[in-house]
């Protein structure tokens, strides 16, 4: 095969990027005998999905699309050969596209074709409208049977844009639905209709925070105010992070929860508060007042700040003393307002390998909202799960999967000391199991001699050998998560035990509900990798009970041999 075949169709529907790029990787070491490169396969995960979903909006999703597509009698690849029927003349029709993720070129003084492009290295670059000529040139001189009036060509950029400004991820099943639903009461509310707050409830993965950032762009693009708000300051200082580079102005979209204390009603159109499991019962934090106290609740302050209201929420990840969001709170203080509440329930996995059965896995281990205990490990297609006899067997084989291309963190939970940095910002090896030593990730909103501000640590490619918890990693995800269980859960004859004196975190050791917090926790640490996770607890007995549930062991230092 001189190229490899997808559909648009296949592309849309599937959750996992990285998957695709994988086979596009294997297609490419098997027809070239090259192993692709880190930068490659990142390039098709991020380039794909886009053309792909830019091909549905125009009405070609029937188009078939000719991956890494070897050019004849030549080691040259085009990016992608878009294959289809001509709608006018009925012809078989052909267009040659290449795709570039530069931000922004320049002429070249050495030659009419040449540019100049910021951050590539190598020098002039060849334009990459004459690049694609040459290939729709090349392909009608050595394939006769293509008729040269059928072949085109395109250079389609993919220049970083901000969410306010284009569409970023195709949203599916009840995503969609949930997505419609919104700009349907936008609608409504525009027309005069009866205020509604919207509900969107789903387990991790179900595509909560990919609806959040589409209507936020969406709604923003067709001149309707939306805000997103979250009570988390990690999540939301990366978004303003990644958008900021490209338009200022939008990352002022970007708030917390507790930003709406003096709002006035209907302040702004739409307001999307994401991850709502994160309310606190008010916005104000002082224990002391200059005034009298306002007796609004946070969600109360929400509701009423916009026209419309949404709320994404999983009530599992509640995992913070003072946390307070749940379904039937959002539906009490707006049945209170006199506001109407729609749920609308995601079922979908689109992380964890799209696998359901892993975090229903997850949740049965854990003892969260399910009959049954920790159940026998039944191995999947699409995700892998392992544990490891030691935390450097952990970090060798999540570091294999990083050589790979794919992204791997490691988090614990919050079960040792958290010490300041040195004076030259060095972080102190504070998780300690054994020999083995790592440092918690840095606290600090700067980067310093490399180490990644906290906020970025689970998307920073430095992040890598630091140690995330719960506030670094709830809300992000990567392709394969690393989770260290503390001594505050461990396994005891049939069940779990939490202890907290051995938690260090004085948020969570204090609260009334620490079992489930800490139950809480895992299972977000557990439901972060899109492609795998390894577990291992520090306790012996708790490390032993996941080997007896099936779960095949990594191999490392510390278990030569075993699988």
């Amino acid at each position: 095969m001189t190229a490899l075949r997808l559909s648009v169709e296949n592309l849309l529907v599937s959750p996992n990027e990285a998957a695709f790029a994988e086979v596009i990787a294997e297609h490419v070491r098997v027809t070239t005998g090259r192993r692709a490169s880190p930068s490659e396969v990142r390039s098709w995960q991020r380039s794909l999905p886009v053309l792909a979903r830019d091909l549905a909006d125009a009405g070609l999703r029937r188009v078939e699309m000719l991956v890494e597509y070897k050019l004849p009698l030549t080691s040259r690849r085009a990016d992608v050969v878009l294959a289809g029927v001509h709608p006018r003349t009925g012809e078989d029709s052909y267009v040659v596209v290449e795709l570039k993720q530069w931000s922004r070129a320049e002429p070249s003084e050495l030659g009419e074709h040449l540019v100049i492009v910021d951050g590539m290295p190598g020098g002039e670059q060849l334009h990459p409208a004459e690049q694609v000529r040459r290939y729709c040139e090349y392909m009608c001189d050595f394939l006769g049977a293509l008729n040269p009036n059928a072949v085109h060509g395109a250079a389609y950029p993919l220049v970083s844009e901000s969410v306010c400004e284009r569409s970023v991820f195709p949203l599916l099943d009840e995503q969609r639905d949930a997505y419609e639903y919104v700009r349907a009461a936008v609608n409504a509310s525009k027309r005069g209709a009866p205020k509604e707050a919207v509900l969107i409830v789903g387990g991790p993965g179900t595509g909560k925070s990919v609806i959040a950032v589409e209507l936020l762009g969406t709604l923003n693009r067709h001149g309707i105010r939306a805000v997103h708000a979250t009570g988390s300051r990690s999540f939301t200082l990366t978004l303003r992070d990644n958008v900021e580079k490209v338009n200022r102005r939008a990352a002022r979209s970007f708030s917390y929860f507790n930003s709406y204390t003096h709002a006035t009603p209907h302040d702004i159109d739409v307001l999307i508060c994401d991850e709502a499991h994160r309310l606190r019962e008010t916005s104000d934090r002082r224990r002391h007042f200059d005034g009298p106290r306002r007796e609004r609740s946070q969600v109360q302050e929400l509701i009423e700040a916009a026209a419309v209201p949404v709320f994404l929420l999983d009530e599992h990840q509640l995992v913070r003393r003072g946390e307070v969001g749940s379904v039937r709170l959002i539906h009490d203080a707006a049945n209170d307002m006199g506001v109407r509440v729609q749920q609308i329930d995601l079922r979908h996995q689109f992380r964890c390998g799209g696998c359901p059965e892993y975090v229903a896995w997850v949740e049965q281990l854990l003892g969260l909202g399910w009959e049954h205990g920790p159940q026998q490990w039944r191995p999947l297609e699409t995700f892998e799960l392992y544990v490891a006899r030691t935390p450097a067997d952990m970090e060798d084989f999540l570091r294999a999967k990083q050589g790979e291309g794919r992204t791997a963190r490691m988090a614990a939970g919050f079960c040792w000391p958290w010490s300041d940095p040195l004076a030259d910002g060095t972080l102190v090896e504070d998780v300690q199991i054994g020999d083995w030593r790592r440092p918690w990730n840095s606290r600090s909103e700067r980067e310093k001699n490399g180490v990644p501000p906290s906020s970025l640590w689970a998307t920073h490619p430095a992040g890598f050998g630091q140690i995330g918890c719960i506030y670094t990693a709830q809300g992000f995800e990567y392709d394969y998560a690393g989770v260290i269980f503390g001594e505050d859960l461990v396994w005891r004859g049939e069940g779990w035990q939490a202890n907290r004196q051995a938690n260090k975190d004085s948020q969570v050791n204090g609260a009334p509900r620490f079992g489930e917090l800490v139950r809480n926790t895992y299972r977000v640490l557990a439901t972060r990798g899109m492609s795998g996770a390894v577990l291992f607890s520090k306790d012996p007995e708790t490390n032993h009970m996941f080997e007896r549930l099936g779960i095949p062991l990594v191999s490392g230092r510390g278990s030569r041999g075993l699988r």
